[in-house]
């Protein structure tokens, strides 16, 4: 949970504290994911300070959001909006919640079941690594690397329509992945040499 106060001050201040401490604050740049490191908390910054990391003009009418990070808890991501950026002085405090054991537990399998999957398809045992990734998307049935590695699979049995299906998924939900971009335009290549078999 985070929470804002504003206060008219000399000057252009933004002051982050959080629970616990020693999180790591983000800013996002605006129109894009790639984010720039502010501080760890409790951190005060100038405002033309973020401006100038970031890279934001300042009568940019874009909103800033901000991530507070800490490993073994939950991020916390908050919207500003830009005139908060220019005259007032802004506090923000930072409630971060633990992420819970079974929450880590899960990721580890998750990432074990795909480490696993490898090592079959390496080995051409392309059912073991197909129920290895089964496995994994009984934990989450968005894990992106799960899905592209099944589509990856068929491809490599030569299953080509199944492939090009598990590639569109994995595109769907990560609509920036070059990996599943790549291989539909060469699945649909294939799938056309075949005259539309498999």
């Amino acid at each position: 949970m985070i929470f804002c106060t504003y206060f008219v001050g000399c000057g252009s201040t933004l002051v982050i504290t959080s629970d616990p401490s020693d999180a790591k604050v983000y800013l996002k740049k605006p129109g894009g994911t790639d984010k720039v490191e502010l501080g760890v908390t409790p951190l005060e910054i100038r405002t033309s300070e973020v401006q100038e990391k970031a890279d934001i003009a300042n009568n940019s009418n874009e909103y800033r959001e901000l991530i507070v990070v800490k490993d073994g808890y939950g991020s916390q991501n908050l919207f500003l909006p830009p005139t908060r950026f220019t005259t007032l002085k802004t506090q923000i405090f930072a409630k971060l919640d633990k992420t819970p054991d079974s929450e880590i537990a899960k990721g580890e399998q998750m990432v074990q079941h795909l480490f696993n999957a490898q090592k079959f398809a390496h080995k051409s045992d392309f059912e073991k690594a197909h129920l290895e990734l089964e496995k994994s998307l009984a934990i989450s049935p968005d894990f992106v690397r799960a899905i592209s590695m099944k589509a990856t699979i068929y491809y490599l049995e030569g299953k080509y329509a199944e492939s090009l299906v598990w590639y569109e998924k994995a595109l769907q939900l990560e609509p920036e992945y070059e990996e599943a971009v790549k291989m539909i335009s060469a699945v649909r290549s294939k799938l056309g040499q075949n005259g539309g078999a498999q």
